[in-house]
C-alpha cells in the first residue's frame, strides 16, 4: 500500500513535470488540484458496520436467528439491526456520515443510497427502541435525505447532528448541531399531524409520548422544543457522542486547513481518509481481541456497576487501556508556508503521530523521509533543502512533496504521511549595473 502511495505522488509529479516541459510560458497552478491524484481509493457503495463493543446481530431474511456481525461487515437496505445490551456499534455510510449506536437498542436501514456523481444522500432509518445518534457529513443537494423516524416522530436534517431515543413508546430528540426538523406522527393512522412541526437547535429537545397525541392534534402548538436540563445533557451517551462530534469536526477541519481544499474535493478526500482509517482498525482491532482487552483489564481499576438503560440514561463500560503502538495517522507539518518557496529555503518538517487514544509523538527522527520530484533533498531530521534538478531549472519551477514513512519494527505495519504538492520556484538574482 505505501508502494502504490509513494507511485501515485511520483505520477503526479512526473506529470506536472511534463506539463512544464511542454507549456509555452510559465503559469501559477493551485496545489490543491494536484492532490485530486490522491483520491483513487476505490470507496464502498453500501454502509458498512464498526462493532465498538460486542455483540451486534443481524436478524435473518425468515427472521428466525440473529446471526452476529463484525467490524467491516457491508450492510443492506432493509437490515434489521440490534446491539445488545453490553454492545457499542456504529454504521459508516459511503457520504461520510455516521450513524452511533449505543447498546441495547434496535434499528432498521430502510435506505442507505449515495449517488457519488452529484453527492445525493437517501438515508432513512426507522428506530424500534433504544438510542441513536446522527452525525452528517453534508447534504448538498436539494432532494438529498437523512431520515430518522419512530412509530411518533420523525427527524429530518440537511446536515446536522442530533441524537435520538425511543423507549416504550417515548420519542425523544435532542438537538446537537444547526437545526434538526422534528414532525409528529400518529401512531394509529402513521400519518403526520398536521401543522405540529418543531425546530430543534443545540440543545433543545422534545418529548413525545402516545398518550400526547391527541391533545397534539387537537393544538398543534403543544409540541414544541424546550431547553434541555443538565440530567439530559449530562447523560453518558450523549457526552460520548458530542465528543466524537466534536474529534470527527476537527479531523475536518485540519484536512481542510492541511490540504487547502473546500466544498465537494474536501469531502472526497475526507470520505477517503475515514476508510483508509476503517480499514486498518479492521485489521488491528477484531471483535474478539477487544473482549480480550476488557477481560483483562488491571486487577487495581474499581469495577463499576452499568446503569439501567431507559429513555434518558446508559452508561459505557469503562473503556479498556489500549496501549498506543501503531499510529492511526501521521501528518507531515511545517511552520513555513509552502505557497512560496524558493531555491535555497530550508523548512523544517515534523512527523507527528496521532494514536487512537488521542496522544500524539513526534516521529521526525524515526521516519524515513523521501523527497518526491525534482525540487531538493531533506536530511535525516526532516530539514529540506529546495533546488530545482537540472531537468527543470531552465523552466524556473518545479513541483513535488515530502513523504514520511513510519514502521513498526515489532509488526511489520507502515504508515505513511504526506504534504500537499508544492512547486519551488528558481531564485532570480537581481540584475547588476547596466552599461552605457
Amino acid at each position: 500500500m505505501i508502494k502504490y502511495v509513494i507511485t501515485l505522488v511520483v505520477a503526479a509529479i512526473v506529470a506536472t513535470g511534463a506539463f512544464l516541459a511542454f507549456k509555452t510560458s510559465p503559469s501559477v497552478q493551485n496545489p490543491a488540484d494536484d492532490l485530486a491524484i490522491f483520491n483513487k481509493t476505490k470507496l464502498p457503495e453500501k454502509p458498512w458496520l464498526e462493532v465498538i463493543k460486542p455483540k451486534v446481530f443481524k436478524k435473518s431474511a425468515d427472521k428466525k436467528q440473529n446471526i452476529e456481525l463484525k467490524t467491516g461487515d457491508e450492510l443492506d437496505a432493509g437490515d434489521n439491526l440490534e446491539v445488545d445490551h453490553n454492545g457499542l456499534g456504529a454504521v459508516h455510510f459511503p457520504d461520510g456520515s455516521v450513524l452511533r449506536v449505543d447498546s441495547d437498542t434496535k434499528f432498521i436501514i430502510n435506505d442507505a443510497r449515495f449517488e457519488t456523481d452529484q453527492e445525493k444522500v437517501f438515508t432513512k432509518i426507522t428506530l424500534l427502541g433504544g438510542r441513536i445518534w446522527s452525525k452528517i457529513l453534508a447534504l448538498t443537494t436539494a432532494d438529498s435525505i437523512w431520515e430518522v423516524k419512530t412509530t411518533n416522530a420523525v427527524a429530518t436534517v440537511r446536515g446536522t447532528a442530533f441524537g435520538f431515543a425511543f423507549v416504550q413508546g417515548q420519542s425523544r430528540i435532542l438537538g446537537s448541531e444547526n437545526t434538526t426538523t422534528v414532525k409528529i406522527i400518529d401512531p394509529k393512522t402513521g400519518e403526520l399531524v398536521k401543522d405540529a412541526e418543531v425546530k430543534l437547535t443545540a440543545d433543545k429537545f422534545i418529548e413525545i409520548r402516545d398518550e400526547d397525541i391527541k391533545k397534539i392534534i387537537a393544538d398543534p402548538k403543544l409540541a414544541q422544543a424546550k431547553d434541555a436540563p443538565a440530567e439530559i445533557l449530562n447523560l453518558e451517551w450523549v457526552k460520548r457522542y458530542k465528543a466524537q462530534d466534536k474529534e470527527y469536526n476537527q479531523k475536518l477541519d485540519d484536512l481542510k486547513r492541511s490540504s487547502g481544499l473546500e466544498d465537494r474535493e474536501l469531502r472526497d478526500l475526507f470520505r477517503e481518509n475515514i476508510y483508509k482509517e476503517f480499514e486498518k482498525s479492521i485489521k488491528l482491532e477484531k471483535p474478539e481481541d477487544k473482549n480480550k482487552l476488557e477481560n483483562n483489564q488491571p486487577q487495581n481499576q474499581p469495577s463499576k456497576t452499568p446503569e439501567k438503560n431507559n429513555a434518558i440514561s446508559t452508561k459505557a463500560a469503562p473503556a479498556p487501556l489500549v496501549v498506543p503502538v501503531v499510529p492511526q495517522k501521521l501528518e507531515i507539518i511545517t511552520k513555513i508556508s509552502l505557497e512560496k518557496v524558493i531555491e535555497g529555503d530550508q523548512i523544517k518538517f515534523q512527523a507527528m503521530a496521532t494514536f487512537k487514544n488521542g496522544d500524539t509523538r513526534d516521529l521526525t527522527a524515526e521516519v524515513i523521509w523521501q523527497v518526491i520530484g525534482p525540487i531538493g533533498s531533506i536530511s535525516k531530521a526532516g530539514v529540506f533543502e529546495a533546488k530545482l534538478n537540472d531537468s527543470v531549472a531552465e523552466f524556473g519551477e518545479g513541483s513535488g512533496a515530502i513523504v514520511a514513512t513510519w514502521k513498526n519494527k515489532n509488526g511489520g505495519e507502515e504508515i505513511l504521511g504526506r504534504t500537499s504538492i508544492f512547486k519551488v520556484n528558481a531564485k532570480i538574482e537581481p540584475a547588476g549595473p547596466q552599461e552605457g
